[in-house]
């Protein structure tokens, strides 16, 4: 099967052609790629504006850099989307404890003097997985 643009036509963005990607995998039998972003669309990207502001020329650059500093990349990406704290973070990460108990942004709040402290808004979204069950024999 060959690919599939939906949107735009064409092949996509030069510097998402340039990606290393994953080897497909068959999922449910699918494997074309469906949609593909315009131009346009790449150039309205908030992810482009931050690409840009940091001098990064590729999506894999981007990728890399957010890899080996995560706290880099964070603190970049909360201060690209002008993410207002109404107590500033002392620290993006902390993991002093361990990864799987990683707090992030401590001490900042958002949302006013209400707000929940953001790092327990991020320790729900980067919570351990749960264990994994064991599959239903029958007898």
């Amino acid at each position: 099967m060959g690919s599939m643009y939906i949107e735009g036509g064409g092949s996509p963005h030069p510097s998402l052609a340039r990606v290393r990607r994953p080897a497909a995998r068959i999922v449910c039998g699918v494997t074309d790629i469906i949609w593909s972003p315009t131009r346009e669309y790449i150039e309205r990207a908030n992810v482009t504006r931050l690409m840009r502001t940091h001098g990064i020329e590729t999506y894999e650059a981007l990728v890399e850099r957010s890899i080996a500093d995560a706290e880099w990349f964070w603190d970049a990406v909360v201060r690209d989307l002008d993410i207002e704290f109404f107590e500033p973070y002392r620290q993006v990460r902390d993991i002093s404890r361990g990864v799987e108990w990683a707090t992030w942004f401590r001490g900042g709040r958002v949302g006013g003097a209400r707000g929940p402290p953001i790092d327990a808004l991020m320790s729900e979204v980067h919570a351990p997985p749960p264990e994994p069950r064991r599959p239903f024999h029958a007898p």
